[in-house]
């Protein structure tokens, strides 16, 4: 079964064998899930729903997701609707040091860098603080319309934008991109890699 080609991405199925090593204490969070399509992909993969978390700013998406899916009684993974630029949510909170993979895709464009910024620095809330492997990884992409760059990074200001959010939070950030772009369209698939 395969509900979403993204998994196919290299990066993910080193990702989603990572999860599925035998005694794997490491977590994975889709932030901006939606039905949670990802989250019962990597299920239907072998990876314990004990180690996955999802957020979505709609509650209704999550719901949603389980009646599809047909799993409300059998999913034992962590799903929860909260606002990522709103301080303090409740929701979000219990995700605190909860997971070392973030995966946020067609997520960070939604924003602008200010925005982008706040959204990572909530990112790492959620991230294990000791975890040596800890990664955000995703894709972002858009029409090169008037003001795109305003949302969709290129690699120095996607570098320049996690040195920023290094230096707020007290941490360090190695960045991967890999852009594919022509006069109408960007496409980037980045990874974010904590150093130390």
């Amino acid at each position: 079964m395969d509900i979403n080609p993204t998994l196919r991405d290299p990066l993910f199925q080193v990702v989603s064998k990572r999860l599925k090593i035998p005694g794997s204490t490491e977590a994975f969070l889709d932030v901006g899930c939606c039905l949670g399509h990802v989250i019962r992909q990597l299920i239907a993969e072998g990876v314990s729903s004990e180690q996955l978390y999802g957020t979505d700013l709609q509650a209704r998406f999550l719901d949603l997701g389980y009646e599809l899916f047909r799993d409300r009684d059998s999913n034992r993974a962590t799903l929860v609707s909260g606002d990522m630029l709103r301080d303090g949510d409740p929701g979000l909170d219990k995700l605190a040091g909860k997971v070392d993979i973030i995966y946020a895709s067609a997520f960070f464009h939604l924003f602008e860098r200010e925005e982008q910024i706040k959204a990572a620095k909530r990112m790492i809330q959620f991230l294990k603080p000791n975890s040596p492997n800890a990664m955000i990884f995703g894709n972002n992409g858009g029409p090169k319309i008037p003001g795109w760059e305003k949302y969709v990074l290129d690699e120095d200001s996607w570098s320049n934008m996690w040195n920023e959010v290094g230096k707020g939070t007290g941490t360090s950030w190695r960045t991967e991109m890999n852009v594919e772009s022509n006069d109408e369209w960007i496409k980037v698939k980045f990874a974010v890699y904590r150093v130390g």
